[in-house]
C-alpha cells in the first residue's frame, strides 16, 4: 500500500507538474495572442495614418495639376494675344511704309506740278508782256 501511495503521489506530482507546464504554456500563448492583437491594432492605426497621408498627397497632387493646367491655358491665351499683337505691329509697319511711299510720290508729283506752274507762269508773263 505504501508503494501504491508513493506511486500515486509521484504520479500526482507528475500530473500537477504537467498541468502547471500546460498552464504556463497557455499563459504564454495568451500573452502572445495579446501581443499579436496589440501589434495588429498598431498596424491598423499606422495603415490608417498612411491612408490619410496618401489622401492628402493625392489632393495636393490634384491641386498642383489643376494649377498647372490653368497656367498652361493662360500661357496659351497670352501666346495667342502676343501673336495677334505681332500681326498688328507688322500691319502697322506695312501701312507706315506704304504711307511714306505715298508721301514721297506726292512730293515728287507736287514738285513736278510746281515746275509746271512756274513754267505756265513764265509763259503767262511772256504773253502779257507781248501785248
Amino acid at each position: 500500500v505504501r508503494n501504491l501511495a508513493n506511486s500515486t503521489a509521484e504520479t500526482t506530482d507528475q500530473i500537477q507538474a504537467a498541468i502547471q507546464s500546460i498552464l504556463s504554456g497557455v499563459d504564454d500563448a495568451v500573452a502572445l495572442v495579446e501581443q499579436t492583437v496589440q501589434n495588429s491594432d498598431n498596424t491598423v492605426a499606422q495603415a490608417e495614418q498612411a491612408q490619410s497621408s496618401l489622401n492628402e498627397i493625392k489632393t495636393m497632387t490634384q491641386d498642383t495639376l489643376d494649377a498647372m493646367m490653368q497656367t498652361a491655358s493662360a500661357t496659351e491665351e497670352q501666346s495667342a494675344v502676343c501673336e495677334e499683337i505681332n500681326r498688328n505691329v507688322h500691319r502697322i509697319q506695312e501701312l507706315a511704309v506704304e504711307t511714306c511711299n505715298n508721301a514721297q510720290s506726292s512730293q515728287v508729283e507736287q514738285q513736278t506740278l510746281l515746275g509746271e506752274v512756274k513754267r505756265l507762269s513764265l509763259m503767262a508773263n511772256d504773253f502779257a508782256t507781248m501785248k
